[in-house]
Parts: structure tokens; sequence; C-alpha cells
């Protein structure tokens, strides 16, 4: 609606202006006082909005805690030497397995059935916790320096750390 269509381009008194406008049914607000959202309506946009938010804040936080057990139940995989955690899983029940501070409950009996019952799922070395400390070292196969006659690729992990920290104790 163009406004020069209801007040013209004339000066209007308050009365005039307020005769024209009850014409055309527009009504005047006091904007101060938060009369052009009805309060109700306001008051239940507002409490919508909280319990929108606390739905979601559900919804995100029982998806944290779901990332969490599926995270936490691959590491207990990997640990238990699976060698396709895919697979793996295909054969596990997440539903009954739990996470809490105390870890995962429910998960040890799954994978134990698994073990008898489809070995080849399972390789037998990984399944061994290390007795000494393990880590990855990298080799680009070629050789580096000629100063060293040593083949790290051959040597056990033991050997390998004693030599790294001898060498970190002399610089």
């Amino acid at each position: 609606m163009d406004l020069k269509s209801v007040f013209s381009d004339e000066a209007l008194s308050y009365e005039q202006f307020c005769e024209k406008i009850s014409e055309k049914g527009m009504e005047l607000a006091d904007l101060t006082d938060g009369s052009y959202v009805p309060r109700g309506e306001y008051e239940k946009a507002v409490c919508d909005a909280g319990n929108s938010a606390e739905q979601l804040k559900a919804g995100y936080e029982k998806e944290i805690q779901s990332l969490k057990t599926s995270s936490a139940i691959d590491l207990a995989l990997l640990r238990s030497g699976a060698l396709d955690l895919v697979s793996v899983r295909a054969h596990i029940d997440p539903d009954s397995v739990k996470l809490d501070e105390n870890g995962l409950s429910g998960l040890d009996e799954q994978i134990e059935s698994l073990r008898t019952g489809c070995p080849y799922l399972f390789g037998s070395a990984a399944a061994e916790a290390p007795a000494e400390r393990t880590g990855l070292r990298l080799s680009s196969g070629m050789e580096h320096s000629h100063s060293s006659p040593l083949d790290y690729s051959a040597l056990t992990d033991s050997e390998y750390y004693g030599i790294m920290e001898r060498r970190a104790e002399q610089k």
C-alpha cells in the first residue's frame, strides 16, 4: 500500500490522520510497549525456541555419545587384533555395547565369540600385547647417510630405541 494514496500530499491534523487511518482499516500501535508483536505470541515463540534448543542439545549429546562409543569399539577391535574393522563390526551388536566412565561393557564377550566362530577375522600376532615400546619407523628405501652401516629396518624395537636414546644423550 502506498502511503501517498492514503494520506495524499496535504498536511493533516492529528484528527484527520486518525480518520484516514480508520477509513483504510489500519491501526496505530505504540511500539514502545511491544504491541507490534502480541505478548502471547512472543512468549510462545520464546518458549518454543527454548524447547527446540533443549531438543537439539539432547540430540547432539546423544550423537556425540554414539560417536564416542563407536570410536571406542574401533579402538578395542584394533587392540584385539581385528584384521578388517568393517568385517568385524558387521558381526558386533552396537546396541549391547555401553560406554561409561569405566570403559566399554558388553564388547569383550562378542569379540571372544567372534574369535572362536570366525578366527579368520583376527590375526594371532596382533592380538598379543607388545612387551616392549613400539613405534612407527619409516624408511624411504634409500641410504641417507654413508656414515652408518646399520640397517634400521632389521633392528628390533629395543635395539632401535636404544640407539636413538644414546644419540639423543650425545647431543
